[in-house]
């Protein structure tokens, strides 16, 4: 009886953030305060609920006109850590909360796809309370990819999805062709690119070009993956996979 009641208290506390939140004029103030509640308190128990209050007004936000002409530094006036990717096609939103209060490996992140139909516009969640963090986006066609790492557990892997638009409707799925050489391993349908050999071993999106995609791991080892127009997916490069330096890796944690 006494945890429940300390639950409804708990729960009690956090509300009082967003009511504080839903104190302020405009839904710029409201958004920017929760952030900021999110991001310098540290006195709550269920920040879970503060953050998908501020990713529902932020989807609001993002269904306004005016919104389209604001940059990355505008956005970042709401949270520094509110990114901003920017394609032909639309744009992509993406947070992730703290790790100090969330945890290192915590589903919070949120991401969406700002996108105009004509003279309408479009807001398409992507990622809702996920562990996948998305570093980079590019286009190709149609066809939105997505890499970054998948923080949920460990070993952290890097990830790679197919996103499409058809009749008003959002697809992701894999935007990988399975592989497995002993070493790495694609499974399908899976979006992750794992290492086999060594349990422990992480993997990250080292580089994203037109051409494809260069995946790393933390003991150096790095494997190239290729647009392939026929499946519209990534496909493993053919050539040997190389050791390589950490130090000639590009954006190799040091």
């Amino acid at each position: 009886m006494n945890n429940q009641h300390e639950r409804r208290d708990e729960s009690k506390e956090d509300n009082a953030y967003i009511q504080r939140a839903e104190e302020k004029e405009t839904i710029e103030e409201q958004i920017k305060s929760a952030f900021y509640f999110l991001e310098n308190e540290g006195d709550f128990d269920n920040p879970a609920e503060l953050l998908r209050y501020t990713m529902e007004k932020l989807e609001a936000y993002l269904h306004q006109r005016t919104t389209l002409h604001l940059k990355q530094e505008d956005f970042s006036e709401l949270s520094s850590n509110l990114d901003l990717l920017e394609l032909p096609i639309g744009r992509i939103f993406s947070y992730r909360g703290r790790p100090e209060i969330f945890g290192e490996s915590s589903d919070s992140s949120y991401s969406f796809l700002q996108h105009t139909e004509g003279k309408e516009i479009k807001v398409y969640p992507l990622f809702q309370a996920d562990t996948r963090q998305i570093h980079e986006a590019r286009q190709f066609d149609e066809l939105i990819i997505l890499t970054g790492t998948d923080m949920g557990g460990r070993p952290r892997q890097a990830f790679a999805d197919r996103v499409s638009i058809q009749d008003n409707t959002l697809g992701i799925e894999s935007a990988l062709e399975p592989f497995a050489d002993g070493k790495w391993e694609i499974k399908e349908g899976s979006d992750s690119i794992m290492r086999v050999d060594h349990e422990l071993t992480e993997t990250y999106l080292a580089d994203f070009t037109a051409d494809g995609l260069t995946v790393s791991s933390n003991d150096g080892e790095i494997l190239t993956l290729k647009w392939n127009p026929e499946s519209n997916k990534m496909r493993v490069a053919k050539q040997p996979v190389t050791t390589v330096s950490d130090e000639a890796v590009p954006g190799h944690p040091r």
